[in-house]
């Protein structure tokens, strides 16, 4: 008999989760707790959750409605000096075997939802969970309308998951003292002559702006982090005004105030570090993406961290469904937890070098990037090998 999986969660990890488990075979039970919003920015889905895609079947879909870019720049905040410049494109797609991508949030939710015949995938609450309980055979959820007895079940409800609060605890997310805005706008509200299909960062004291084309080249998403005071909460807030937005990159490029001065709406959240759960999986019920080991948003893997949580447990529980499926559990932590604390490290690394203050060590940091782009550029590509270039599904032949 197929495991019947239950997965809470219908965010990317939860949605990649179910096409994976389906993939490998198993009964899928799709929940989700609330219908938290979300901030419908872009996504990175570097080479090493696209070609997890094209594992799925799904890259086609994906890049239906994503833009590749072509190239990643960095540029100074006030002067708008070209610091650096990384290709991608064609170069990313033909070194790692698969290519680097950006999409809009819902449109990657739309595309993975349309792939699962599942009967309650139209709306983000699938079914509201209630009491969760399990024994050595089989984990129980109470929901809306049914009881539901499953083999496994899969917490992927985001960084400020309850569910992984309620059942594993863990220590309290620190305010990094910074807040994120985004907004999109259209592509035409941005500067003449800008380079189409690239990622812009703009690196200045205190805070850094991105600026990335999405939904075909005909909007363009803003990102920016800088210093501000905590909200309420961290779940995204949505503003009828970008004020605030305005106000934090003041004396910024003037391509880059006319772009934010241009959103119509904006969305901002406060910007908490988490510490990487200690354990894993209890028993028969385990944790994946943002809810196990949330990022920060400073390496754009947020995503591909959960593509490629998704589909190495799928793999391993598909491996050992006909012995304990704890250990398999218990493997996927210990296959897994490497991986992600380079990342996450990698992430805490960049928050400090892309908002320094002080103007030496800044003019340091460009003039690294600046000599290993333009002197040595194969060496400076060579240093994300690590990253873009790890295969989870070779992994798993």
């Amino acid at each position: 008999m197929a495991l019947c999986v239950g997965i809470i969660g219908a965010g990317i990890g939860g949605l990649t989760a179910a096409l994976a488990c389906r993939q490998a075979g198993f009964d899928v039970e799709l929940l989700s707790t609330s219908c938290s919003e979300q901030a419908d920015g872009a996504v990175d889905l570097p080479p090493n959750a696209t070609r997890l895609l094209r594992a799925l079947k799904v890259l086609d879909e994906v890049e239906s409605v994503a833009v590749r870019p072509e190239a990643i720049h960095f540029r100074a905040a006030r002067s708008g000096y070209l610091i650096a410049s990384r290709p991608l494109g064609k170069f990313a797609a033909d070194r790692y075997g698969a290519p680097h991508l950006h999409v809009l949030h819902s449109a990657l939710l739309d595309v993975l939802r349309a792939q699962l015949p599942h009967r309650r995938i139209e709306a983000c609450t699938v079914l509201a969970v209630g009491s969760i309980s399990q024994n050595d055979d089989f984990v129980t959820v109470e929901c809306d309308d049914t009881t539901l007895r499953l083999d496994v079940l899969i917490v992927c409800d985001g960084a400020d998951s309850t569910t992984r609060r309620q059942l594993f605890g863990g220590e309290p997310a620190r305010f990094l003292g910074r807040i994120e805005w985004q907004a999109l706008i259209p592509a035409d509200a941005a500067a003449h002559g800008r380079p189409r299909h690239a990622i812009t960062r703009w690196l200045g004291p205190n805070g850094h702006f991105i600026q990335r084309d999405v939904d075909g080249g005909h909007r363009i998403c803003l990102t920016g982090i800088a210093s501000g005071p905590p909200h309420a909460t961290q779940q995204w807030m949505t503003h009828d005004r970008g004020d605030d937005f305005v106000h934090a990159f003041d004396g910024w490029h003037p391509s880059v105030m006319e772009m934010i001065s241009r959103a119509a709406t904006c969305r901002s959240r406060a910007l908490h570090d988490h510490a990487a759960a200690t354990t894993w999986s209890r028993g028969r019920i385990v944790l994946l993406g943002n809810a196990c080991h949330p990022l920060l948003p400073y390496v754009d893997q947020g995503g591909a961290m959960a593509i490629e949580d998704a589909w190495i447990l799928s793999r391993l529980l598909g491996d050992w469904e006909d012995d304990d499926v704890t250990a398999a559990l218990l493997e996927y932590a210990r296959y897994r937890q490497p991986r992600v604390t380079r990342v996450q490290n990698a992430a805490r690394e960049n928050s400090t070098t892309y908002h320094e203050a002080d103007a030496m060590r800044a003019f340091g940091r460009n003039l690294k990037l600046a000599l290993g782009t333009r002197l040595l550029p194969e060496l400076a590509i060579e240093q994300f090998d690590w990253l873009y270039g790890y295969d989870a599904v070779k992994g798993f032949d």
